[in-house]
């Protein structure tokens, strides 16, 4: 009886180190991509975004919508460090595996008025807080910049279980997210 139980224990074991593994690699690839962008290695950072939404936008318009929006004149814009809040179960569809993950991160933003009057921080930090809620907006007069602290949900998806690409799940993308990806992941 005890050799049975041994031995269930150790399958349990094993299906849960497995099953572990991949969210793992899941986690470790995101936060690969995440820090390219906190490098500003767009190029980098493209390279692991799913294979079916650079079929739609084409890689190298990415890296130049990325530039641009790390390159705004009217903003310094840097992004902290992401935090894997949470990944959730794998599921299989069509040949792929797919796993929603949750992570946050701060961005910092100081915004600049081009015609060179001070910017009404009171109404940028209203706005903010209508954007990302309310409490995940402070502004620091000291440095005249806002830290914000962002929440995204990431869909990743391998065809092998060992190379994850991702793409962050927004509502003002769906229209597009819905052309590459299982509408019950959405």
């Amino acid at each position: 009886m005890s050799r049975l139980f041994f031995i269930a224990l150790l399958s349990t074991l094993s299906f849960f180190t497995h099953s572990q593994s991949y969210k793992n690699d899941v986690k470790k690839q995101f936060l690969e991509y995440a820090n390219l962008l906190v490098k500003k290695d767009f190029a980098g950072s493209v390279e692991y975004l799913n294979p079916a939404f650079v079929t739609i936008v084409p890689k190298a318009q990415l890296v130049k919508v990325l530039e641009q929006t790390y390159n705004n004149p009217n903003i310094d814009f840097e992004i902290e460090q992401a935090n894997v809040v949470s990944v959730e179960d794998k599921k299989k569809i069509a040949g792929q595996d797919y796993v929603k993950l949750r992570y946050s991160n701060y961005l910092k933003m100081h915004f600049k008025s081009p015609e060179g009057k001070r910017v009404d921080t009171a109404a940028v930090k209203t706005r903010l807080e209508t954007q990302f809620g309310q409490g995940n907006v402070s502004y620091d007069p000291k440095t005249d910049f806002f830290r914000i602290l962002v929440f995204k949900n990431v869909l990743a998806n391998s065809a092998d279980n060992k190379k994850w690409t991702f793409v962050v799940v927004e509502d003002k993308q769906k229209p597009i997210l819905e052309k590459i990806l299982p509408k019950e992941l959405l």
